[in-house]
């Protein structure tokens, strides 16, 4: 049975900060753990917007979908990204506790889009946390998929919010294995934009525009935006446009 918004015992429980026993023994009882309230809310939703590792933990045990969604089609990590504090521990742990739910050939879930086509990765590249990309990048997410508004990959999106960072840079395009790493440094957005561009654009610090270029030398020669921008900066790199 459930109340008038759709909420069950279990939802009720989470709601109320209930204690994990009680907890416990519902889900022993077979209370749906995936049970959806109306307005679409599910548990593990509820446990990541608590922030209980030990409630969210309980709940994946007990087969939670890491697939459930909430408002723009965010998943339980999705929000945990956009949400927290990814420099705390208990967010981390929250973050790996989802992660390792997930089946290793399940590229679905790593590379779901929301309705407006950002990923986990994006996500994790706009907080900007090193460690925290680094959990997400180890599963080897496709990191070309680009958003639906601007046509932005995470690097983009990192690159957009970030000027000085390069250690997180360094993460993003030279993880194990460079896994699609050339790729990514060159995937243009609508607007034509690669990460080079982006950085020149943003005034971003030198060490960036080295970075990139040294990626994929090839990136310097495929200008056809910002013109302007390049030839401003374009000494950096000592003749590299002749």
């Amino acid at each position: 049975m459930t109340t008038y918004s759709g909420m069950n015992a279990l939802h009720l429980c989470i709601h109320h900060r209930s204690l994990l026993e009680k907890i416990r023994v519902l889900l022993q009882h077979g209370v749906n753990v995936n049970g959806k309230t109306y307005s679409g809310k599910m548990p593990l939703l509820q446990a990541v917007k608590v922030g209980d590792t030990e409630l969210i933990s309980l709940l994946l045990h007990n087969n939670a979908s890491i697939m459930a969604t909430i408002h723009d089609d965010n998943t339980a990590l999705m929000e945990v990204l956009r949400q927290g504090n990814t420099t705390c521990e208990k967010h981390r742990m929250i973050i790996r506790l989802i992660l390792e739910k997930m089946n290793s050939t399940d590229r679905y879930f790593l590379d779901f889009q929301n309705n407006q086509g950002w990923t986990a990765l994006h996500f994790a590249a706009r907080r900007g946390a090193k460690i925290v990309i680094h959990e997400v990048l180890d599963w080897k997410p496709d990191i070309t998929r680009r958003t639906d508004d601007h046509g932005r990959t995470a690097l983009h999106v990192f690159i957009d919010n970030y000027d000085d960072m390069l250690n997180v840079l360094q993460c993003l395009v030279e993880h194990e294995n460079g896994y699609r790493r050339t790729d990514a440094i060159n995937q243009q957005d609508y607007d034509g934009c690669t990460a080079l561009h982006l950085a020149l654009e943003n005034d971003s610090d030198n060490s960036y525009i080295v970075c990139c270029v040294n990626i994929s030398p090839q990136g310097i020669k495929s200008f056809r935006t910002f013109p302007h921008i390049c030839c401003r900066r374009l000494h950096i790199f000592g003749g590299i446009n002749k």
